[in-house]
């Protein structure tokens, strides 16, 4: 029985570089290179949430800032989390630090590799951002982190797993986040109401 579990773990660490080196030779092209160097970077979400900013400011919708400023302190907290905790705990050394057919795009900053903070941050926003606007915004975050994700692997800095457990806590961090802001807001919205009866 150990034997059987020895293999599948070591299937699905042969399967995890197999789809590493595919993204990351088989698709490599100097405008891939570029492209996914932007997704890799912070721009996706500087833009997305500076587009809601600025349109929550032109409808004076000042409530949705307290929304703002919790969801970053929800991406923070998954940034955190995965850097502090998890990769210290679990220990996995970058691919592009271990392999030398991993082809490196942009550099291989930092050792620890599991999860990919890239894909936690970029599920924190992209599933609060879902729960709290509806499934259209939803979707276009989304499929930001999406490519996020898919970036890491790439530019050779993450094994594809690394990048599903990014997502998987950060997507976990972002529904528990967004529940207790609820709550949160229920209380306030009712202690004003009370208030003011």
């Amino acid at each position: 029985m150990f034997r059987n579990k020895m293999s599948l773990i070591d299937y699905l660490h042969d399967l995890d570089l197999k789809i590493l080196h595919v993204i990351n030779t088989n698709l490599a092209h100097s405008w891939n290179d570029i492209l996914f160097r932007v997704w890799s970077s912070e721009a996706p979400w500087f833009a997305l949430a500076g587009f809601f900013f600025l349109q929550t400011a032109y409808r004076r919708q000042w409530g949705n800032f307290r929304s703002l400023l919790w969801l970053g302190a929800t991406v923070g907290f998954a940034d955190a989390f995965a850097a502090q905790i998890i990769k210290p705990w679990v220990g996995r050394i970058r691919p592009c630090k271990l392999d030398e057919f991993v082809r490196v795009v942009d550099g291989c900053a930092g050792s620890l590799s599991f999860p990919s903070n890239h894909s936690a941050n970029g599920a924190a926003f992209a599933v609060f951002w879902l729960l709290w606007k509806g499934p259209r915004a939803g979707a276009l975050a989304l499929g930001c982190m999406f490519f996020v994700g898919f970036s890491r692997v790439y530019l050779g800095v993450h094994y594809p797993s690394d990048v599903l457990g990014g997502f998987a806590i950060g997507s976990v961090i972002a529904v528990i986040s967004f529940a207790i802001y609820k709550a949160w807001d229920h209380y306030r919205a009712t202690r004003i109401a009370k208030k003011s009866a």
